[in-house]
């Protein structure tokens, strides 16, 4: 008879339990694990709504994972062209930056200038009191002028990304996605493929029949691959 396995939020020998799809009716699969007449362990993919009758033993369900998994690696060839491109626009994005901060920086000193000649203006009006008390409106004006400018530019600065370090390894990633997988412990498995394939991956889609929804990162890579 088959029987629910152990309650676990992940275990280790249904890694695609909550993740693969059945066939018939889309619903995500749960994992049974079936004890046959001489004691010996069986473990099954089968879907909750009785109606699909959808049930498959684990193993070969891996193995087509595994292969669909190295199916979809990029050549070295993509993922360098991958690199070069992405690099390319934070190099752009970094420039624009760059760029936005400096003439922040610039509307900053402006009105520090303005900030200095009220001071010293304010120093030579003691004998004038109308004066003086327009020239304090005026310096609480750039005041506040002042603290809207910093965080202007801070909103324009940001912190020097180490893109290369960054894009080597997505590409790592993207190039052992299938290696990692296979020595992953059960959470981080499924925190990985659920990066791969956001919506999960029919039964179908491993047999052929069907195309799954990759992440973006794969479909631009894809792009690449068909432009």
């Amino acid at each position: 008879a088959v029987m629910p396995a152990a309650r676990k939020k992940r275990h280790a020998d249904f890694p695609l339990r909550q993740f693969l799809l059945c066939p018939s009716c889309g619903e995500r699969v749960r994992g049974s694990r079936s004890t046959g007449k001489m004691k010996k362990s069986y473990w099954y993919y089968h879907c909750k709504n009785k109606k699909c009758h959808f049930i498959v033993q684990t193993k070969p369900i891996h193995e087509l994972f595994d292969e669909y998994m190295q199916k979809i690696t990029p050549s070295p060839e993509l993922l360098s062209l991958f690199k070069e491109i992405v690099l390319k626009a934070f190099a752009e994005r970094h420039q624009l930056a760059a760029d936005g901060a400096a003439e922040a920086q610039r509307a900053l000193n402006a009105i520090r200038d303005e900030k200095q000649t009220l001071v010293e203006l304010m120093k030579r009006s003691g004998d004038d009191p109308e004066l003086l008390k327009d020239l304090k409106e005026q310096y609480a004006d750039v005041r506040k002028r002042m603290s809207l400018a910093k965080m202007h530019r801070g909103k324009k600065e940001s912190e020097e990304v180490q893109a290369e370090a960054v894009v080597d390894y997505c590409v790592h990633f993207l190039e052992h996605a299938h290696k990692l997988w296979k020595e992953a412990q059960p959470e981080e498995q499924f925190r990985l493929q659920s990066l791969i394939f956001p919506e999960g991956i029919s039964y179908d889609a491993l047999t052929g029949k069907q195309t799954p929804k990759l992440s973006p990162v794969y479909e631009v890579i894809s792009g690449l691959e068909n432009g």
